[in-house]
């Protein structure tokens, strides 16, 4: 069986790999992490030998391929919602979700432990840190933005100085902050001298403003690399973070290919990281050079799949449904 695990929420492309996995008549399951918080019959007795777990006893009869999609949405299963009475502080849902966390984890560190699974991507690489895989980058030769961390001023100062321009953004995940009444999203931003109001603040990320002509998004699956430009300069608001997206007036996005040579470095890279599949995010600047910004072990890729025709959907149902039957 292809196990897929996934979230309950904005996921469409999961469903997508489905759709194509159910044509190719494969045998497969979903599990969204947010599953195990609402079974009833969740009954995990650490002191016994086996688990308390039809889903464990049956997987462990059969020869699996696990597909690490996503973990779990960061909400609570609507336990606090307006409707069912409660009202709860935000710190209160941030700590149960942590704690359901530990709980799915669990479950994943039990699967792991079967003798009949493999897993296409691991679990515990679904996260990584972002200032060590900036460095490792720099160690295949391939080139990323002047950076640096400070928590000073001065510091801060002195670099805009020599850089002449920089960026900020967040050093971890981009996050949204819900203040009841507005949603707050986190970007990518330019930083002037007079956003410097105190000699100390709280660590932060600074790079080299890169002047753009593009933005370049990768999508690498099993040895291939599909790449995509993203035509993010002629809207102000898009400079500097294509996020910045337009529905009204899309920017232009089409196939891109990346130098061999870059290309050899990423497979290097992304080996050494032990990726089967992630999302990699580039720049090229107006000096003509591609500038590394980020991996994401569990990106979007439908951004990328439609608007190239690249059919990444079918391509990763292809994957899945061969890795599969290699077991068989």
């Amino acid at each position: 069986m292809i196990i897929l695990l996934s979230k309950n929420a904005a996921e469409i492309s999961t469903e997508e790999i489905m759709d194509w996995l159910d044509s190719y008549k494969c045998s497969f399951r979903r599990i969204n992490g947010e599953d195990l918080e609402s079974d009833a019959t969740l009954n995990i007795r650490l002191e016994d030998n086996n688990y308390v777990n039809s889903l464990v006893t049956k997987l462990n009869d059969e020869r699996n391929i696990i597909w690490f999609r996503r973990g779990a949405s960061s909400t609570t299963q609507g336990i606090f919602s307006p409707k069912a009475g409660y009202e709860v502080l935000g710190e209160v849902k941030g700590h149960l979700y942590n704690e359901f966390s530990i709980i799915r984890l669990h479950f994943y560190d039990i699967l792991n432990k079967l003798d009949k699974v493999r897993w296409i991507d691991d679990y515990r690489k679904s996260s990584l840190n972002k200032l060590s895989v900036l460095k490792l980058t720099t160690e295949y030769g391939i080139k990323i933005p002047p950076t640096v961390v400070t928590n000073k001023k001065e510091i801060a100062l002195a670099f805009l100085r020599e850089q002449g321009r920089m960026i900020t953004k967040p050093i971890s995940e981009v996050a949204a902050i819900d203040s009841k009444r507005l949603m707050y999203h986190m970007e990518t931003k330019e930083v002037f001298e007079a956003d410097f109001e105190t000699d100390i603040f709280y660590p932060s990320l600074f790079q080299k403003l890169i002047e753009k002509k593009i933005d370049i998004r990768v999508f690498y699956l099993d040895n291939t690399f599909y790449s995509m430009a993203i035509f993010s300069q002629r809207r102000a608001a898009a400079q500097i973070d294509f996020r910045n997206y337009s529905y009204d007036d899309p920017d232009r996005m089409v196939p891109y290919q990346l130098p061999e040579k870059l290309e050899a470095k990423l497979q290097a890279l992304v080996d050494r990281m032990g990726y089967q599949h992630c999302s990699i995010d580039f720049i090229k600047g107006k000096d003509k050079q591609l500038y590394f910004l980020e991996v994401n072990p569990i990106g979007q890729f439908g951004m990328v799949s439609k608007p190239c025709n690249y059919h990444l959907e079918m391509k990763i149902a292809n994957y899945l449904k061969n890795q599969h039957e290699k077991r068989a």
